[in-house]
């Protein structure tokens, strides 16, 4: 793969509304619909000449996301993927922030990587693995790839794109991303065939709407 974007979809109702993440599927605010004409309109600018190709999520944020950036950057949209959805929350999903926090699991303190916060939910290795596991035959499909999902998901391929083969590394090096809403992060192929991490969290393009 020569070039990955990341784009984490934008503001979503569930940002507004007090809602959990996760799993629970609405669309756009009216201002995560503007964030990402901005956004779609810095990719063109910036990559239209290359042959990029969207890959999203599932999940209503990222495809509405993924719809808005195609349209305005001409990039073709490839597929949708359960895959690259947010980590799975559960019965937490559609909740209240207060509701949720009624029905989490108590941490393990010595098992923090398969703490399961929300019956029904994913551990962070589960995640991990659902998440990296077909990253190597997708890089392989696509040599130019805009990939539109969530916080959570774009750190989990930042990580494999960096070398890491287990959340036991991660975990390791006690490191993260911040990952924003609408935000892009790149990720090069350089000519000595390392993986360069160009950009992160790069929301310049919405600077004005702040």
């Amino acid at each position: 793969m020569d070039w990955l974007l990341l784009v984490r979809h934008g503001e979503a109702e569930h940002h507004t509304k007090g809602l959990t993440g996760g799993w629970t599927d609405l669309p756009l605010t009216d201002t995560g619909r503007e964030q990402l004409r901005q956004l779609g309109l810095r990719l063109k600018r910036e990559f239209g000449a290359l042959p990029f190709q969207i890959i999203a999520s599932d999940l209503v944020r990222a495809k509405e996301s993924a719809s808005i950036i195609s349209e305005i950057g001409g990039f073709p949209v490839a597929e949708t993927a359960v895959w690259l959805r947010e980590k799975n929350n559960g019965i937490a999903a559609g909740l209240r922030e207060e509701e949720a926090r009624k029905l989490a699991f108590s941490p393990i303190a010595d098992r923090p990587l398969d703490w399961r916060r929300y019956p029904g939910g994913e551990t962070r290795r589960e995640f991990f693995d659902r998440v990296t596991k077909p990253f190597d035959a997708f890089e392989k499909k696509y040599s130019h790839a805009i990939v539109v999902a969530h916080k959570g998901t774009i750190q989990q391929l930042l990580f494999r794109c960096l070398g890491f083969k287990s959340i036991d590394q991660v975990a390791a090096h006690n490191i993260s991303f911040e990952i924003s809403p609408a935000s892009l992060t790149v990720v090069q192929q350089n000519r000595w065939g390392e993986r360069s991490l160009v950009l992160l969290n790069d929301r310049s393009h919405i600077e004005r709407l702040r």
